[in-house]
């Protein structure tokens, strides 16, 4: 299962930093992702059990081109169960835990801070 998330409301200022200078953005983008995979290794920003789904966090770095997009996820196909919640056999609920919409929302301010920051050098 993939999960997508996205800065809404970044688009324009990524843009207009990529056509300034796409170092610039890389160097943004690629920063903004190591912060999220960083956040994601110590409490409380990965759930832990045995620990891996801590270890599943997966990087790739951003490239400009003609999407410019870079990823930071979780590789095991139980990530989406533990954001989101899910039943369990005897009929219950164990809630989500939302750490990675935690660690995005965390990270949304600050990238887009870093990308105004750029704009204005």
């Amino acid at each position: 299962m993939k999960l997508t998330l996205q800065f809404k409301g970044t688009e324009e200022l990524s843009r207009k930093l990529l056509q300034k200078n796409s170092t610039a953005w890389k160097n943004v983008a690629n920063k903004s992702l190591a912060e999220m995979h960083n956040r994601g290794a110590h409490p409380p920003g990965t759930p832990v059990d045995s620990g891996e789904l801590r270890l599943s966090r997966k990087t790739t770095k951003a490239n400009p081109g003609k999407s410019f997009s870079g990823q930071f996820g979780y590789t095991k196909d139980y990530g989406p169960h533990v954001e989101y919640g899910h039943r369990t056999r005897g009929g219950g609920y164990v809630q989500g835990q939302y750490y990675l919409r935690n660690n995005v929302e965390a990270q949304r301010k600050i990238y887009r801070n870093d990308l105004l920051t750029e704009l204005r050098r």
